[in-house]
């Protein structure tokens, strides 16, 4: 008997995905070792912890303690332990993602014209005007990517409940949003996942494990909130504060896109790929005064600049050794980009030296 030809052998592996009870994320990777983990990361999962009071005990585990917590860990019948695909995703260094995961990567890609003008093919050229590429863990893939939300989207005022401090408005709307982007994607399917930034809307794109109550492929903001399709991914990043309990992320997107925008407009399809799209400026009227140019801001120096930024955004307290764990740069030059931000005005350290304690504003 002749055997079977499988000519798309993708669509039978979503099949088995769909499928299995098993996910990916909890799968084990063969070979995998806590010492092709990031000593860095976990470094910083500790300290944003410990940093919060109340005797978290994330600063007293191992590592491979603070893997088992969060269920990292699979034990086998001879008490043998092995790293799952979480794991890797969550601590895994660039080198080892590479090794076990090598199609995995995330894409950041700013577009200066309108959604409609790059679907109509009026690109006027260019394909893109900035692009990062991601291949580090999830932890550090998150920072760098506000970084770039930061950096191409516009702030808007906004003063928060107690009435009396402004807000980051693009912050309490876009963690979110990115961090769905991380966490929710069907990494098995080996696709990239992408952020990508317009004049007038922002979009994200990632594989998906289908959710099969959607109707039409189209679900709501209700449905998303109650699917976790990667649950080890979202309860790391609720620990690090990074995503709300279930469904209290969607009412907060709910709640700040319309002040982010009067013009907000949100839709959500489910198909193989998981498309978020949030509209944030209506067609080519982008700046509070119709200039029909993104609204004015001040401009960083640099990446590495904003990067340190949003860093010490998300970080009140945060030490300079603890940035160095963050973001690849030598000391001397964090220290050189923290005066450059405390000379310009973005930053102001009103605790001490030992004790800081960053105030950070409009960027």
């Amino acid at each position: 008997m002749d055997g079977i030809e499988i000519k798309q052998p993708q669509l039978l592996n979503q099949l088995f995905e769909r499928k299995s009870q098993n996910l990916f994320e909890s799968r084990c990777v063969a070979g995998l070792k806590v010492d092709d983990l990031d000593g860095d990361t976990f470094v910083q999962c500790r300290k944003v912890k410990t940093r919060e009071g109340g005797g978290h005990p994330w600063g007293l585990l191992s590592d491979m303690d603070l893997l088992r917590s969060c269920q990292l860990v699979r034990s086998g019948k001879d008490d043998s332990c092995s790293l799952t695909y979480a794991a890797l995703l969550l601590f895994g260094t660039e080198e080892s993602i590479v090794r076990y995961m090598p199609r995995y990567r995330i894409e950041c890609v700013f577009r200066n014209y309108t959604y409609d003008d790059y679907i109509s093919g009026k690109d006027y050229g260019t394909r893109y005007d900035d692009r990062l590429t991601l291949r580090c863990n999830l932890q550090k893939a998150y920072i760098q990517i506000m970084a770039f939300v930061q950096r191409y989207l516009p702030d808007r005022f906004y003063i928060g409940e107690d009435g009396l401090t402004r807000q980051d408005l693009r912050t309490l709307l876009f963690r979110e949003i990115v961090a769905n982007l991380c966490v929710h994607a069907d990494y098995s399917a080996g696709f990239a996942s992408y952020l990508e930034i317009f004049k007038d809307r922002v979009v994200t794109r990632n594989s998906s494990r289908v959710i099969l109550s959607a109707h039409n492929k189209v679900i709501s903001l209700d449905q998303l909130g109650n699917y976790t399709k990667n649950p080890l991914l979202v309860r790391v990043f609720r620990e690090l504060g990074w995503v709300e309990d279930l469904g209290s992320g969607t009412r907060k997107i709910r709640m700040y896109a319309p002040l982010y925008s009067n013009d907000s407009k949100i839709e959500i399809k489910d198909e193989a790929e998981f498309i978020f799209s949030i509209t944030y400026a209506k067609g080519n009227d982008l700046a509070e005064g119709g200039s029909g140019k993104p609204a004015a801001r001040r401009a960083f120096p640099s990446f590495m600049h904003e990067a340190v930024y949003v860093a010490l955004k998300h970080y009140p307290e945060i030490k300079v050794d603890e940035i160095l764990t963050m973001i690849n740069t030598s000391r001397r030059t964090l220290y050189r980009i923290i005066a450059d931000l405390r000379k310009d005005g973005f930053v102001e350290n009103i605790g001490n030296k030992n004790h800081p304690k960053w105030n950070v504003y409009n960027g």
